[in-house]
């Protein structure tokens, strides 16, 4: 929803009527500030859209998974470190992992959304986050699926299943 941690009213009720109509708002890199007793923007809109949205937190590791039409969708919002970032990547591999083995022969699937860089070669900071080919192959065993925000580039890999969604807005 944003270019910037805080922004004008106009754009925080432009916010809730595509909130209002998503089910799962994934947190990026413009939500997180290195003051933990400061909100963003994304923080109004989860208290106007509870339990709809996946919120960084300073220096903690977060997750969320849920079930939207039959399908196990898992959450990795921006983190602040590349360290904390493969942390949760570990953490929503691993749950994945344990309900493709329960659900063994049911219906349904698993989608992974991520909000980093995908395969950047200039991504070199602590705080650029980025998932490699190699790591992308790899939770594509836990995975059906991988979406990742944040590229401004639309672009897919492994024949669609990874798909890097782009933005409507261009902001680089």
């Amino acid at each position: 929803f944003f270019h910037k941690y805080q922004n004008p009213e106009e754009v925080l009720l432009k916010s809730f009527k595509y909130a209002a109509a998503t089910e799962v708002i994934l947190g990026g890199n413009h939500d997180v500030i290195n003051d933990i007793d400061k909100k963003s923007s994304l923080h109004i809109v989860d208290h106007v859209f509870p339990d709809k949205v996946v919120i960084p937190v300073f220096d903690q590791v977060v997750t969320a998974n849920a079930d939207i039409g039959g399908v196990q969708f898992y959450f990795v919002p921006h983190h602040t470190s590349k360290a904390l970032f493969e942390v949760a990547l570990g953490k929503v591999a691993t749950e994945a992992y344990e309900f493709m083995e329960a659900r063994k022969g049911g219906s349904g699937g698993t989608v992974l959304c991520l909000h980093c860089n995908y395969n950047s070669g200039f991504a070199d900071k602590d705080t650029e986050l980025n998932l490699t080919r190699d790591q992308a192959e790899w939770l594509l065993t836990k995975f059906d699926y991988i979406i990742i925000g944040h590229d401004h580039h639309y672009k897919t890999d492994f024949e669609a299943r990874l798909v890097v969604l782009g933005n409507i807005f261009p902001t680089g």
